[in-house]
């Protein structure tokens, strides 16, 4: 699965000219929310995989992952704010596509990137690696300039039994305090070109699974 960074950049990216969503976004924020919220279940501590796996309609394969999303957004596509099921949705194919492509390598990549350091779990390289990244996102403009002024403004709202409530505080974590958690070193293994990548990839799911 992906760090929120990865997840907020491949979805900017969707935006762009050229970009599946573009022109087709109503308001960035409620994109933008939808987005963050399946990690929201996360904010006090690494929750139960059921809660973890109900919020992201994670299945044990990708093949049925992806069957999940889609069932889950043509149910509710007529009666969700459509920007804010759209992030929603997009967060999760996101994550069902970096793991069918990109979790294993760079897991393994960082891991032998960062022999200094003894971990106290064999996925703690790993998650370091896209923290760092993470860190190093909070000064690029599609962050300053598009993405995190939309997010400022947005107004959380209850998607899938995850409550509006815990949606605005993870909200005000990532805006307010989230990079200050982070290390202040540069990543050795994930790069732009990586995340650039994956989007294109999420995008071809998207054009498979979501009518937009």
């Amino acid at each position: 699965m992906a760090s929120i960074m990865i997840h907020l950049e491949t979805a900017w990216r969707l935006m762009q000219p050229g970009g599946m969503f573009y022109g087709k976004i109503s308001d960035p924020g409620d994109y933008y929310l939808g987005v963050i919220a399946p990690d929201s279940v996360n904010l006090d501590g690494f929750a139960e995989k059921e809660i973890r796996w109900a919020a992201h309609l994670r299945a044990k394969t990708p093949k049925q992952w992806y069957q999940n999303i889609g069932e889950f957004y043509q149910k509710k596509r007529e009666k969700a704010n459509h920007d804010f099921l759209l992030g929603y949705s997009v967060h999760n194919i996101t994550d069902a596509a970096f793991d069918e492509t990109l979790h294993n390598p760079i897991w393994a990549a960082a891991k032998k990137a960062d022999t200094a350091r003894t971990y106290e779990s064999s996925n703690d390289a790993g998650w370091a690696e896209c923290y760092r990244y993470d860190y190093f996102q909070q000064d690029k403009p599609w962050w300053v300039q598009d993405v995190k002024p939309a997010l400022e403004s947005a107004q959380a709202r209850r998607i899938n039994k995850i409550p509006a409530e815990l949606i605005e505080r993870y909200r005000l974590y990532l805006l307010d305090s989230y990079f200050g958690t982070l290390e202040k070193d540069f990543p050795k293994v994930v790069i732009k070109e990586m995340v650039w990548l994956l989007a294109d990839y999420v995008e071809s799911q998207c054009c498979k699974i979501l009518s937009v």
